[in-house]
């Protein structure tokens, strides 16, 4: 048995400080965590083994170095662990000590970094149910007559766990919304709708329910195991993150308020923040945090499908949006473990958002032109990163997937920097090409952080709907 390593060398310059560091190698890691009040203090803890060179291993180093031009392996010393870092890892690796040796990947620049320890020192985020301003007094009463209508029209009829979510989320919303203008009404509307479709999943006597799945320890869609394609591949555990999180959206809001319903259902929706984001290595019933990637930064959306590329992400704001609302469940049923996770998970997917998914000049691109002039990415893959979706074609349902669905943490993700950058590449598209108004409405959302009255567009019929 023998260890082989193979490392690409950049310059004559490298050559020594990777040979000084090729004795120890990482033979595996863990994550460790300690969340206090505002910041968390994240580990990451290589376990590594140190190789030594016996007679036949000095043969074999002396035959590479004949033909690579390496010094003798006898004078190798052991410099420690030597591993490269992401773009996203320098906000807030502490004390990053390496020698300057840069390689280039899809989503950057990566950097050596030295040691078995990397520290870091993560501020999190920080967004609770409501936006932090109140309605302005101006527009109370278009907000309320808008409201009303919104909640008059309220119609949950999707049944697979994707839609269905997005559905309650928004009624959900509009809950929140009402109870900031003060219609205790139509929150209250809102609230028993949510309480009414939930009995039926709770149960488990919707046409679609949710199964416990003993092979790979995880809750299922019933039509999405007996089809693969069936439910955005739910079954095969696609995008639980982005399904699930809008469920424990609308349950945090209905739990916020009606908390003897949050006492009789708090397992049925703990077990759903299990399957995506349980913390305990130990728990028997769930894997640790199913889709999120500690070293990459983010999420993962991709399930028990095998691609060339590997693992891939589509929807970055769906992902912050599963967090944001484990952490929202987290303070409604006052469970600090689960905010703590939600928000640091919440705070990492931004950071990573903003770097990996988001392009602009002001604030920094890990892209290189003209791919970067794009603005945004549309999937994320393992090997590459790609401007389209999974869905259909065109910037605005490529830009539109990285921000929906609009709620208070939206305005940690999509900054003024990035939105003065993208908007004119979707306005310009928007003004060839026809879109559905619902994705239209999305662009015209982000905008709003720019400006508060509606630009105009060749698309002038947009007016009429919003009447």
């Amino acid at each position: 048995m023998f260890t082989l390593r193979v490392a690409f060398v950049a310059d004559s310059a490298s050559l020594a400080i990777l040979n000084a560091h090729a004795p120890t190698y990482a033979l595996g890691g863990a994550v460790d965590i300690d969340v206090q009040s505002t910041t968390a203090v994240v580990h990451f803890d290589y376990a590594v083994k140190t190789w030594s060179l016996s007679s036949n291993a000095t043969r074999h180093s002396r035959m590479t170095e004949v033909t690579r031009g390496m010094t003798n392996a006898k004078s190798l010393k052991n410099a420690g662990l030597l591993l490269m870092s992401l773009p996203h890892h320098a906000a807030t690796l502490q004390n990053p000590a390496g020698p300057n040796i840069t390689f280039r990947v899809v989503t950057g620049n990566m950097k050596a970094v030295e040691g078995s320890r990397w520290t870091f020192n993560i501020p999190l985020a920080e967004m609770s149910f409501d936006a932090p301003r109140s309605v302005d007094s101006e527009k109370l009463a278009d907000v309320k007559g808008a409201l009303l209508k919104d909640v008059q029209s309220i119609n949950i009829d999707s049944v697979d766990p994707y839609f269905w979510g997005k559905q309650m989320s928004r009624a959900a919303r509009l809950a929140l919304i009402a109870n900031n203008v003060g219609d205790v009404a139509s929150r209250d509307t809102c609230l028993d709708t949510l309480e009414a479709e939930f009995e039926p999943w709770i149960k488990g006597t919707n046409t679609d329910k949710l199964q416990y799945d003993t092979t790979w320890n995880g809750i299922v869609p019933k039509n999405g195991v007996a089809d693969a394609g069936a439910d955005f591949g739910a079954g095969y555990y696609n995008d639980h993150h982005y399904h699930y999180g809008y469920h424990l959206y609308a349950a945090a809001v209905v739990a916020k308020f009606r908390p003897d319903w949050a006492g009789s259902t708090v397992d049925y929706f703990t077990a759903l923040a299990r399957d995506i984001a349980n913390p305990v290595p130990e728990d028997p019933y769930f894997p640790q945090f199913r889709h999120f990637d500690w070293f990459e930064g983010h999420s993962w959306a991709s399930g028990l499908f095998e691609f060339g590329d590997g693992k891939n992400q589509e929807s970055s704001s769906e992902a912050v949006n599963g967090w944001y609302a484990l952490q929202l469940y987290g303070e409604a049923i006052s469970d600090a473990n689960m905010v703590n996770a939600g928000r640091l998970l919440l705070t990492m997917e931004l950071h990573a958002a903003r770097t990996y998914f988001h392009m602009s000049n002001a604030e920094g691109s890990v892209y290189e032109p003209p791919y970067s002039d794009n603005k945004c990415v549309g999937i994320l893959w393992n090997c590459k990163s790609v401007y389209a979706t999974w869905f259909a074609a065109g910037s605005v349902y490529i830009h539109g997937i990285q921000m929906l669905p609009f709620v208070p943490v939206t305005e940690l993700l999509l900054t003024k920097g990035w939105i003065t950058e993208e908007y004119p590449v979707v306005e310009k598209d928007m003004s060839e090409h026809v879109y559905p108004m619902g994705w239209v409405g999305f662009m015209y959302m982000a905008n709003a952080i720019l400006q508060r009255q509606l630009r105009s567009l060749a698309d002038s019929h947009f007016f009429e709907f919003l009447r």
